[in-house]
C-alpha cells in the first residue's frame, strides 16, 4: 500500500448492552440477565469508532482504518472508515466478504485480474489490476463479495463508512431444494441499494398493516452458500430456535425490541440441522435499536422476545465451516 495512505490500528470496541428486566414472551418466563460483549455492538457505539478514526486524521488526507468489533472465529465483523482510493486489490481464497454502506459514497471494484500479486496465507494482494466490475455504494447498499474474488475500494466521494463480515466458506448444498421458503427466492445476487431495500420495507410495512402481524423472512440476496434476508414483524417469536451449521448476525434496519441469546432449550425438537423448543432457560437479554448488531454463534438459543410497535431486521446467515454437509 502507498506510504500516502495512512493505516489507522484501531483498538476493538464492544458495547455493554442495555438489559431488559422482564420478559414480555410468555413462553421465557425465567431467563437471566446478563452480556457476553463478543455477541452485541450498539449503533452509538460503531459511530464512536468512526468519529475517533476521522478525528485521528488530517482533514482531506487519505485514509483507511478497520476496526475489528465482534469477533467469533472464523467469523468477524468490522467497521471500515475509508477516505480516498485505497489502491490495494484483496483477494480472499477461504471467505466471502459482505459490506453493508453506514455512511459516504464510494465505488468498489470486483472481479479484476491481480498484477503481480502478492501472497499472505490464503489470501493475495495487488497494487494494481485489470478489468473488474464498478459498483458505486452509497449508505444502506449491500454488497457481497464472493470468495476468489478480487475487490478493492477504488473510488471515494468524500468518504466510505461500512461493517463488513468475513464470512468462511461453506458448502454449496446448504440451503436444498424443497427446505422452505429458500428454495424459491428468487435469481442469484450480490448486490442490492438501499432503495430496494426501502421498497420492500414499504411492502412489508403495507403487509403488516393489513394485518400480518410477521412479514418475513424474504430474500435480499442469494448467492450460495449465502444468504440475506429480511424480517418484518410486530410481535415476538412464538419459539425458540438454535441453528447447528449456522451463525446468524441480526443488523436492526428499523424500530427496536429485545432479543434472547444463550440458555437451554426445553425439550427440543429436531428439523435437520436446527433445533426449536417452546421455552428455555438461561439467556442474555440485549435491547436493540435501529442500528444495533448481533452476532449468534451457531447453536445458541435465540428469539425475538419482544417488539416495541415493529422491528425490521437485516439476517445474515454464515455458515459455520466448509466441512458441513
Amino acid at each position: 500500500m502507498k506510504k500516502a495512505i495512512l493505516l489507522l490500528i484501531l483498538a476493538p470496541l464492544v458495547g455493554s448492552a442495555q438489559q431488559n428486566t422482564a420478559v414480555s414472551l410468555s413462553i421465557n418466563p425465567q431467563l437471566a440477565t446478563g452480556a457476553d460483549p463478543s455477541i452485541y455492538i450498539s449503533a452509538e457505539d460503531i459511530a464512536r469508532q468512526i468519529a475517533k478514526a476521522e478525528a485521528e486524521t488530517k482533514q482531506g488526507a487519505p485514509v483507511y482504518g478497520r476496526a475489528p468489533m465482534l469477533v467469533q472465529p472464523p467469523i468477524t465483523m468490522s467497521v471500515e472508515f475509508i477516505r480516498g482510493a485505497i489502491p490495494e486489490f484483496t483477494l480472499h481464497e477461504s471467505s466471502a466478504e459482505l459490506f453493508v454502506v453506514i455512511g459516504g459514497t464510494g465505488t468498489m471494484t470486483l472481479g479484476s485480474k491481480l498484477i503481480d500479486p502478492i501472497r499472505t496465507g490464503l489470501s493475495m494482494s495487488a497494487a494494481k489490476a485489470e478489468g473488474g466490475t464498478h459498483y458505486r455504494l452509497h449508505k444502506g447498499d449491500i454488497l457481497l463479495v464472493p470468495a476468489n474474488t478480487a475487490r478493492a475500494v477504488t473510488r471515494t466521494e468524500g468518504k466510505l463508512e461500512m461493517m463488513s463480515v468475513e464470512i468462511p466458506i461453506g458448502p454449496p448444498n446448504l440451503w436444498p431444494a424443497g427446505n422452505g421458503f429458500f428454495a424459491s427466492i428468487g435469481d442469484q445476487n450480490i448486490y442490492i441499494s438501499a432503495e430496494e431495500i426501502a421498497d420492500r420495507m414499504a411492502k412489508a410495512d403495507a403487509a403488516l398493516k393489513a394485518g400480518l402481524p410477521d412479514r418475513g423472512p424474504f430474500s435480499l440476496l442469494w448467492q450460495p452458500p449465502y444468504k440475506v434476508t429480511m424480517d418484518d414483524r410486530m410481535i415476538p417469536n412464538g419459539h425458540v430456535d438454535a441453528h447447528g451449521v449456522t451463525a446468524e448476525l441480526f443488523i436492526v434496519l428499523d424500530g427496536s425490541g429485545t432479543i434472547v441469546v444463550g440458555g437451554q432449550l426445553i425439550n427440543p425438537k429436531g428439523q435437520g440441522n436446527d433445533l426449536t423448543a417452546a421455552s428455555t432457560e438461561g439467556g442474555a437479554l440485549y435491547k436493540v435499536r435501529k442500528g444495533d448488531v448481533i452476532l449468534v454463534p451457531v447453536n445458541a438459543a435465540h428469539a425475538v422476545t419482544q417488539v416495541d410497535g415493529k422491528m425490521a431486521m437485516m439476517q445474515v446467515h454464515i455458515p459455520a465451516a466448509a466441512d458441513h454437509k
